[in-house]
């Protein structure tokens, strides 16, 4: 139920905590009235609509969350008068408009979280004056512009994240030198071919669409490791192998970047082993990929040993699959020939294969008839796909092409030809036109309501590649079996 008017007239109140509960409604103009509360907790709950202006009112308030609610409209510009507060969470709701200048005025502040919403506008450069100022999680909204270059300034700073989100310079110097000052934590959108990529060289954490989220569970398909391997003798020797040593690419088969590194990875002195390095990724065991490095022409002697691994197997490199010049050289692996593709042959390099790779990636084995005998429920989405669907997908907009796939799997996995409403499924429309898919304005699917419309069969775990959703509603079903642990990947 809602949360009743007669607790705002308690007006001695200092500690309201009602989180993990099930309150609705909206937050209380009233609660301007607690004038001493010094906590208020209302986090896990199903709380709608706007903050009030009144919090302003509430000049006690340390330490304050409505985390994980649906809170909607603006951060009202009033809070900058709670000068005492020194944590906020407001993460992980719905919450438009630009971060307030306001919030500058909030010299106690140490923790602030407004990842996970839909802001909008530039960081507010006040906003790094707040010299106590511990942890600003900025992740998954729409903010656009410059990162501040006195960003460095805010000397306190140990967690800052800023990835999913539309900035568009590099991370400046100043920031760097701080964050390669001390144990803290710095994540940007700096994967390579994200869609807003900037260039960051202190990063903890680069996100983008060849990384997404962390994934928190094993590849669908096949991992590829690349191992740097090292032998170091010295601190000087150390950082001269470093500064020398050969850029190195792992190239997918639309010759798009998925690993690298080099020429200069970070990794500070080191000897012996602890200067190997070890990268993985996860991949498609279908698709042929290429490794490639630039020889190292001022110190050939000192050039690192590249091992690859494709699940655990070591690539063995032929003759016959490198390719050399006088200052690089390259060689595929992997799947290199024709795939069957919806009984036909999938050429490399054809539309139909590039995109199969792409899908092979996500459902692994599960997309392909060997193992069963018969086409699977994903091939028979995927062949939904190549055979009648006239919207073709690119394979390079791999989010867009996973979330169609996703949405056309979750017809087929649970018997949708039963259920009360399916209305534009398995249509030429765009999957966010399909009944209780629920979109934002760049077309990428934020909900899904199908409660209450005859579901069966289970979930599964490609469910865990819609990166964007923030509801999912299956309720009042009959659904069966645990829920994917790839639903993490979401987080």
């Amino acid at each position: 139920g809602r949360i009743p008017e007669e607790l705002f007239d308690i007006q001695r109140l200092k500690t309201i905590d009602l989180d993990s509960n099930q309150f609705i409604g909206t937050l209380s103009t009233n609660i301007g009235k607690l004038t001493v509360l010094r906590q208020l907790f209302l986090n896990n709950n199903k709380i709608n609509g706007p903050i009030p202006n009144e919090i302003g009112n509430c000049s006690s308030l340390i330490a304050w969350g409505i985390h994980n609610n649906a809170l909607s409209g603006e951060i009202p510009y009033t809070i900058g008068a709670l000068a005492h507060s020194f944590a906020i969470d407001l993460s992980n709701n719905f919450l438009t408009g630009s971060i307030p200048a306001a919030i500058s005025n909030m010299a106690d502040l140490a923790f602030l979280r407004l990842n996970e919403n839909e802001l909008t506008g530039t960081l507010p450069s006040n906003l790094w004056s707040l010299n106590k100022l511990q942890e600003l999680l900025l992740s998954s909204n729409k903010l656009t512009g410059l990162i501040p270059p006195h960003l460095g300034n805010t000397s306190s700073i140990e967690r800052l994240t800023l990835e999913d989100n539309q900035l568009t310079n590099d991370v400046p110097l100043s920031l760097c030198e701080h964050f390669g000052k001390k144990e803290a934590f710095l994540s940007s959108d700096c994967d390579p071919g994200a869609l807003f990529q900037i260039n960051c060289d202190c990063c903890d954490k680069c996100y983008g669409p060849l990384s997404s989220k962390v994934r928190q569970t094993s590849c669908p398909s096949t991992e590829l490791r690349v191992v740097i391997k090292r032998e170091v003798l010295s601190e000087f020797w150390s950082a001269r192998v470093l500064r020398n040593s050969p850029s190195w690419l792992l190239s997918d088969g639309l010759n798009r970047a998925i690993l690298r590194g080099g020429p200069y990875l970070g990794a500070g002195s080191c000897s012996g082993t602890n200067c190997d390095s070890d990268y993985k990724v996860c991949a498609a065991s279908s698709e042929c990929y290429t490794f490639s490095s630039n020889l190292n022409v001022e110190n050939p002697t000192i050039d690192p040993t590249f091992e690859i691994y494709l699940d655990n197997n070591y690539v063995n490199q032929t003759e016959e699959n490198i390719i050399r010049s006088d200052r690089s050289f390259a060689f595929r692996f992997g799947n290199c020939g024709s795939a069957p593709i919806c009984g036909k042959e999938g050429h490399i390099g054809t539309h139909e294969r590039k995109v199969f790779d792409k899908l092979v990636n996500i459902s692994g084995v599960s997309l392909s008839s060997s193992h069963t005998g018969k086409d699977s429920i994903e091939m028979e989405a995927a062949c939904w796909m190549f055979n009648t669907d006239t919207r073709k997908m690119d394979p390079f907009d791999t989010y867009f092409l996973y979330q169609r796939y996703v949405v056309i799997l979750l017809f087929y996995k649970t018997n949708g030809n039963y259920w009360f409403n399916n209305s534009n499924y398995l249509s030429q429309a765009h999957e966010c036109d399909w009944f209780g898919i629920h979109c934002d304005e760049n077309k990428l699917i934020t909900r899904i309501n199908l409660s209450h419309n005859n579901l069966s069969g289970v979930l599964f775990p490609e469910l865990g590649e819609l990166g964007h959703l923030k509801v999912l509603n299956l309720g009042d079903n009959a659904l069966q079996g645990s829920v994917p642990a790839e639903i993490s990947n979401m987080l």
